[in-house]
């Protein structure tokens, strides 16, 4: 979805919207990076408390909207809200999935001769 969203939304910022390229990937990249930055870290910080499962498929429902909201978006800030959606859906999924891949979701050195203590 993000390839897609990057790929179709300028031009159709600039057909649908009469927006300037420009300043419609601009817009876009930071509503999708902030919002992603923001649940990055509210991802990690709830992953342990609230159950890592859990808020990865809180990530999925998320973005369950985006693809409707995308297709019947009347104005150029529906737009921005999906992708506020999907950056929301990313920092929860993503890092949810990379959270899991650590067996603890924190760095263990793997013997004490590699420890740098």
């Amino acid at each position: 979805m993000v390839g897609l969203e990057r790929a179709v939304l300028p031009i159709l910022a600039e057909e649908e919207f009469q927006l300037a390229a420009r300043s419609a990937i601009l817009s876009f990249i930071v509503v999708f990076g902030v919002t992603k930055a923001i649940t990055n870290y509210l991802a990690g910080r709830y992953a342990d408390r609230g159950g890592r499962k859990r808020i990865l498929v809180a990530g999925w429902l998320v973005a369950a909207p985006v693809p409707f909201i995308l297709m019947w978006a009347p104005t150029w800030p529906w737009i921005l809200f999906a992708n506020g959606l999907l950056g929301v859906s990313q920092g929860f999924s993503w890092s949810t999935t990379v959270i899991s891949a650590t067996p603890s979701g924190r760095w263990q050195p793997a013997s004490p001769l590699t420890s740098w203590d």
